[in-house]
């Protein structure tokens, strides 16, 4: 955690007791005081979904985009059925979806952020992916065009939190 906006180096070095050789790698962390929220305080159900709603008809919905009482946004196909995971129904209410959730979480790699399938799809890198506004992941970190992708990796890098209630999140 870092208390001063900015661009800071970390640097890591491994060495060998037995050969004696090291190696040094940096990487560099750049820490925003604009960010309307911090990335800890990220959650799914009060700032992911609102960012999935946005995607109107031009993502994935109940069904695979299919009739019915779909739920425009996740980037990702899913089923409201009983063959969530867990094996739980779900609610009436699809938004509040008790799987919704779940198979969202099934789409984020949380030891290699990149590789999140819910990332993918969005940023066009993806069969059929095509590059939603605010997800070009090609831009700079903090960069206009590329806020959506810097939250999601925000907020799956800080454990991909789930925030709605106990039905909503029972894991």
């Amino acid at each position: 955690t870092a208390d001063v906006a900015g661009d800071y180096t970390l640097r890591l070095t491994a060495s060998s007791s037995s050969t004696g050789s090291s190696k040094t790698d940096d990487i560099i962390v750049r820490v925003d005081s604009t960010l309307a929220k911090a990335p800890r305080g990220l959650t799914f159900y009060n700032d992911i979904t609102a960012e999935l709603t946005n995607c109107a008809n031009t993502c994935h919905s109940v069904g695979g985009g299919t009739t019915g009482a779909a739920v425009s946004g996740l980037p990702v196909w899913w089923t409201s059925d009983v063959s969530q995971p867990q094996g739980i129904p779900a609610s009436t209410a699809d938004v509040a979806s008790l799987g919704l959730f779940e198979q969202a979480l099934a789409r984020v790699n949380l030891e290699d952020v990149s590789d999140s399938l819910i990332l993918k799809k969005p940023s066009g890198i993806h069969h059929y992916g095509n590059q939603r506004f605010g997800f070009n992941s090609t831009l700079s970190v903090g960069a206009a065009g590329r806020g959506a992708y810097d939250m999601f990796v925000n907020w799956i890098s800080e454990g991909a939190a789930c925030g709605g209630t106990t039905v909503e999140c029972p894991l």
